[in-house]
């Protein structure tokens, strides 16, 4: 069960109660590397990743991760010079990225927002934004996407 409930009126755009609760279950945010782990679309990710990013001077570009997560295809990117920003609307998901970030000092960065408002990103503060997995099918409605 989900650690924080709104009515539907009070959820932010684009967020039905079943994201809402999802981005708010700690299981969820605390289980999800190991529940994924090995899976086949996430080496997918990372080949897609390796064809389109190749890698830079350490800290020279910045990518977005759109709906990162656990951050990690930010985990990935960093290893190949790039530094992070990670957003989310699961602020316990941005947890789990904080931890990894400290525990393996990347640069990574991370902000709590919503993808249909992402007015907390300074326009030309990212050279590259990526959204991997089911992020964008998580967005309810034609106009929010």
């Amino acid at each position: 069960m989900s650690d924080e409930r709104r009515a539907d009126w009070q959820l932010p755009p684009g967020v039905d109660p079943g994201t809402w609760e999802y981005v708010h279950n700690r299981s969820i945010a605390y289980d999800y590397d190991r529940y994924f782990d090995g899976h086949a679309l996430f080496a997918w990710d990372r080949e897609l990743l390796a064809r389109c990013f190749p890698e830079v001077p350490a800290g020279s570009r910045t990518i977005a991760d759109l709906g990162c997560g656990t951050g990690r295809a930010l985990e990935f990117l960093v290893e190949r010079g790039y530094d992070g920003l990670a957003i989310d609307l699961s602020p316990l998901m941005l947890e789990v990225v904080r931890d990894k970030t400290r525990a393996g000092a990347l640069p990574i960065r991370r902000l709590c927002a919503n993808l249909v408002e992402l007015d907390g990103v300074r326009g030309g503060s990212v050279d590259h934004a990526v959204c991997l997995f089911s992020t964008l099918g998580m967005i309810r409605g034609r106009t929010a996407r």
